[in-house]
């Protein structure tokens, strides 16, 4: 793990975080939270009431809202610096990052780059940076750029590109003709590019798959989580947009089209052929119907279904779908129903209607 002092993170970071007050010369040597503050930390504190125990355990340097730069340059004792940030959770994500990233998983496994232990066809072709961990499977015509790192176990299929700086962790499949951009994170107990759920049925009820000949393309910057299963499409291909985020356990089905810079939140699942627009988050348990299309700039609630295309941005939950606003005043009906029920039955036979 790394250091970090205020020179080099504002001269890394110009403009997310800017000096304020206290020790200029101070140094961190590992990040720590505001809820529970270490000696010799770099901490982001969004909330007053915390400013006091973190100088109190010491932390190097403080990073805080400016609304609150004032009251920690008055509590800091000396020792720490205090630096200002309008956007606290992409400044604690950046600094984190270039300062502190955990390298397990990351660095050569041993002296080689390539584990013995590993399965290269030779036709494949890895940049001399790459790093191979034990047991992985690389098959014939993968190109691997820089950088990038593949893990234990993992099998790449065949006919893959993986650019630079990508982190593809251990027990991953990547199926044949998948194309990754840079940077890319994918996590373990993955699934990209696997066949599609596609059959054709005949007058007996048998059913006959349908092979699927699409690729499946990932943007720069994509990162996806554990337990995520990315199809392949049909014809078509199934993209993912540069930028874009997908949580733990997700079900990305054949010839589905995600933008750029989403968010979607574990639990996320759609059928095959929809598109999704840029800037889109989708909350926790969200089901998608297929051949669908919502546009750029939608935000769906958690647990709420989508059976109709969304053409306007907005913010949108339940089942069937409303604005957002609308949802939350029929989830707070709902819950009283029944004594609204009682209550109309009592009126009604007190009014001698027959119910």
């Amino acid at each position: 793990m790394g250091t970090a002092n205020v020179d080099r993170i504002l001269a890394k970071f110009p403009g997310l975080v800017t000096w304020h007050s206290g020790d200029r010369s101070a140094t961190a040597r590992k990040p720590c939270s505001s809820s529970d503050p270490v000696s010799d930390g770099l901490c982001f504190c969004q909330k007053q009431q915390d400013i006091d125990a973190c100088f109190k355990q010491g932390v190097s340097i403080l990073v805080v809202p400016p609304p609150l730069g004032d009251y920690a340059r008055d509590l800091n004792p000396g020792g720490s610096a205090v630096l200002i940030s309008d956007e606290l959770q992409l400044a604690m994500a950046r600094l984190n990052t270039e300062f502190f990233l955990p390298q397990w998983g990351r660095l050569p496994f041993a002296e080689d780059r390539i584990h013995p232990s590993a399965s290269i066809h030779p036709s494949a072709r890895l940049h001399e940076s790459v790093v191979v961990y034990p047991h992985a499977v690389i098959g014939p015509d993968v190109v691997i750029d820089e950088q990038t790192v593949i893990g234990a176990n993992t099998t790449l299929e065949g006919n893959i590109t993986i650019g630079k700086r990508c982190f593809v962790k251990s027990n991953v499949f990547i199926g044949h003709s998948v194309q990754m951009g840079d940077d890319c994170r994918i996590e373990p107990q993955t699934s990209i590019g696997t066949d599609g759920f596609g059959y054709g049925s005949d007058k007996n009820g048998q059913h006959f798959a349908k092979p699927h000949f699409g690729k499946v393309i990932l943007g720069d910057r994509v990162e996806i989580g554990c337990g995520v299963y990315v199809d392949r499409g049909t014809f078509a291909d199934t993209t993912i947009g540069d930028g874009s985020k997908i949580d733990n356990y997700c079900h990305i089905a054949h010839n589905t089209t995600i933008g750029r810079n989403c968010m979607i939140l574990a639990g996320f699942i759609t059928a095959g052929s929809s598109a999704f627009g840029d800037n889109c988050l989708f909350a926790g348990r969200v089901g998608v119907n297929g051949h669908i299309s919502v546009c750029d700039g939608v935000t769906i609630g958690p647990t709420s279904v989508i059976t109709k295309s969304i053409t306007r941005p907005g913010t949108y939950g339940g089942f069937p779908l409303v604005p957002y606003k609308d949802f939350i005043k029929n989830q707070a009906s709902s819950a009283s129903l029944y004594d609204m029920r009682k209550s109309l039955h009592k009126l009604l036979k007190e009014s001698d209607v027959d119910t």
